[in-house]
């Protein structure tokens, strides 16, 4: 992740995050657990998050290098954070069990704990906010859940198909969403698909442009926007 200062932060399998200077030093370096495993986030304050793999923990680093809280999920994070525009911190959880369980959690920027959104035999990626704060994330069910800023549930998408694979939801300028090579209004109906194996995330450019890595051949495919009515 790079900081709007330009400093560059990455975690390390030595359990440290490091703070990297634009010239390529060293600025500063935070203990963080075992391992950290995702891309770290930064918060409008500053505040960089960071989870680490194999103690559960999230953890807040202040912008000069000092812990700020950990929060102790009940177990694996399986995303990396997602900030809210209330500074609202959102993770997937993955809880082992005779019923497998994903848990959506939402922390306040103290590290408390305001609710989590609990879903059997899932697992969720990282999470997408919607302007009106409608939390998207996507689950090994292969179907997209909307959580209300609340934590209730706002709608479980149908199936986006069997070919989309380990992708996050992205939101498009117009509130479309995007899921692998699938496209969903903001109340989780199909206004297309494209038949391709996708893994990963969809990126979006600026013309409208949808960008994904199609699994099967290792290559990265793009769709246009969509034609207007005159147009097809």
């Amino acid at each position: 992740m790079i900081g709007s200062d330009g400093v560059i932060y990455i975690g390390s399998g030595d359990g440290n995050l490091f703070a990297i200077n634009p010239d390529g030093n060293l600025r500063w370096k935070c203990a963080v657990g075992q391992k950290p495993s995702s891309s770290p986030s930064i918060g409008s304050d500053g505040t960089i998050y960071v989870d680490s793999d194999g103690d559960s923990d999230l953890y807040a680093v202040t912008p000069v290098g000092a812990l700020k809280w950990k929060f102790k999920a009940d177990g694996p994070l399986t995303s990396s954070a997602t900030i809210g525009p209330d500074d609202t911190i959102y993770v997937g959880v993955f809880q082992r069990s005779d019923e497998q369980t994903a848990k959506l959690c939402a922390i306040d920027p103290n590290g408390r704990l305001k609710w989590k959104f609990t879903a059997k035999k899932a697992y969720f990626t990282n999470p997408a906010i919607g302007a009106d704060g409608v939390v998207y994330v996507y689950s090994e069910e292969r179907c997209l859940y909307a959580v209300n800023p609340d934590g209730r549930l706002k709608w479980r998408s149908a199936s986006v198909g069997s070919q989309t694979i380990g992708a996050s939801a992205t939101i498009g300028s117009d509130g479309t969403i995007f899921v692998g090579a699938n496209a969903l209004t903001a109340n989780g109906a199909v206004k297309w698909k494209y038949d391709e194996h996708v893994s990963g995330t969809a990126t979006i450019g600026a013309d409208g442009t949808i960008y994904f890595e199609c699994g099967d051949r290792a290559d990265i495919c793009a769709i246009g926007p969509p034609a207007s009515a005159a147009q097809r």
